[in-house]
Parts: C-alpha cells; structure tokens; sequence
C-alpha cells in the first residue's frame, strides 16, 4: 500500500514535459521491440532468440512508459482545467459581490475616528 502511495506522489510531481518525453520514449520502444520481434521471425534461427526476448523487453517497457506518461499527461491536464474552473469561480465571487455602500450615520462616525486619532494635525491647520 506504501508502494502505491509513493508512486502515485512520484506520478503527481512529475511535469508534464517529463510525461510527455516518457509517452514519446515508450512508444519508439515499442516500434524498436516490434522490429527486434519481427526481424528474429523473418530470420527463423535459433541464435537469434537473444535478440527476440530483448524484442520482448522492450515492448514491456515501452508499454508501461506509454501509459504512464499518458496517464501523466491526462493528469497535468485536468490539473489545469481545475484551476481554471477555480479562477472562474472566484472571478465570478467577486462580480457578484455587490460594493457596500455606507450609511451617513456610519460615513460621520468614520470622520469622527479619523479626527480623533490626528488631532495634531487639526492644531497645525488652526
């Protein structure tokens, strides 16, 4: 169970240019075991068979490194769309959010404080 966690909090860390170069990796190594595979056919010996398993290999490999970084690449984007929508809603908060206005009772006592924490200032001015 440790396992899993670590490697889905390795796959969440990764950027997408790194899951993005692992899809591409995959893939060629898939194309480079199915013409290892293919060609050890074509050849129909026996002291080929080294090549065929490593043909084999690859395509394990290369598979697992496809759909890991797709599975990456799936994930960064849907990272992002979240963010989006979250960007949206706050923005959207915000319209909706209608500016208070003050009343004059509340207006005078403001102008009140602010006299009556600068009254220095009022004794210069006279």
């Amino acid at each position: 169970m440790e396992e899993k966690n670590k490697f889905v909090q390795w796959m969440n860390s990764l950027p997408s240019r790194s899951c993005i170069v692992m899809a591409a990796a995959g893939i060629y190594l898939i194309y480079l075991g199915r013409n290892l595979v293919s060609d050890v056919m074509k050849s129909g010996g026996s002291e080929n068979i080294g090549f065929g398993i490593a043909g084999g290999a690859f395509i394990l490999v290369g598979i697992f490194m496809a759909v890991v970084g797709g599975r990456g690449i799936l994930r960064y984007g849907k990272k992002q769309k979240e963010a989006a929508e979250e960007a949206k809603r706050e923005e959207e908060a915000k319209k909706e959010e209608p500016p208070k206005k003050m009343s004059i009772s509340e207006r005078a006592s403001l102008a009140g404080r602010i006299e009556d924490e600068n009254p220095e200032e009022q004794t210069e001015e006279k």
